[in-house]
């Protein structure tokens, strides 16, 4: 069985760790591409993400339409150290631990990968 990923894109380029825009409007922003994309596709896949906030606010946009959603993280070229584990880590654009940006996904309804 074929199954169709639809994409979810950041509202600006995908190495870039703010999208300038107040918080309800990136909401606004990704729940009207949510609704566009999710009517022509199986999957909704929030990608290349650089930040938690965004990516977190992509996913609820896409998970209240019953579809599987997946989020995928656009991560630096080096880890960092992560100083509350004192370890090295993979670190987003945004320079947030790869560990915190997935507890900002923690709850989201549809939520797969």
């Amino acid at each position: 069985e074929v199954k169709i990923a639809g994409s979810i894109p950041p509202l600006t380029n995908s190495y870039q760790t703010r999208n300038g825009l107040e918080k309800s409007e990136t909401e606004k922003q990704y729940k009207e591409i949510a609704d566009i994309v999710a009517q022509y596709v199986d999957i909704l896949l929030c990608e290349t993400q650089p930040e938690a906030l965004e990516a977190s606010i992509a996913a609820k946009a896409a998970s209240v339409h019953g579809k599987p959603v997946w989020v995928a993280f656009t991560l630096e070229d080096d880890f960092a150290l992560d100083a509350a584990a004192n370890k090295l880590a993979p670190v987003l654009r945004s320079g947030q631990s790869l560990e915190y940006a997935l507890k900002n996904l923690e709850g989201i309804n549809n939520l797969e990968a």
